[in-house]
């Protein structure tokens, strides 16, 4: 699931940067993001995260590794984490890495998914 108002708010690549280098409305794009996110249950938000780590990490690295990052310290406060594969993918997709740290917190036989 991608979310539209993402991508246009990417492509606004001619608008006025902030001081991150970022495009303005991508910057107010992503506080309705993280606003709209806090009303979600956790499942949903974790989704929600790594759609936007996604949809970032081509043109605004460092954004996306925020999400990525947050969606890991949603994940990482489970007791056991579920083995969805999309999810699990997406989030290997942004940070493979950590993906892999999370084995040790995932239900029995969650490996198999890798």
């Amino acid at each position: 699931m991608r979310l539209l108002w993402a991508f246009a708010a990417l492509a606004l690549s001619t608008a006025p940067l902030t001081a991150e280098g970022v495009p303005a409305e991508v910057t107010a794009s992503l506080a309705r993001l993280d606003a709209d996110a806090a009303k979600l249950s956790s499942g949903i938000r974790v989704r929600v995260q790594l759609d936007a780590a996604q949809t970032l990490a081509e043109r605004f690295s460092d954004l996306a590794h925020k999400y990525a990052a947050s969606a890991l310290s949603e994940l990482k406060s489970q007791a056991q984490i579920d083995s969805d594969p999309a999810l699990l993918f997406a989030l290997a997709s942004v940070a493979p890495q950590e993906t892999m740290a999370l084995l040790p917190h995932m239900k029995p036989g969650a490996d198999s998914v890798f």
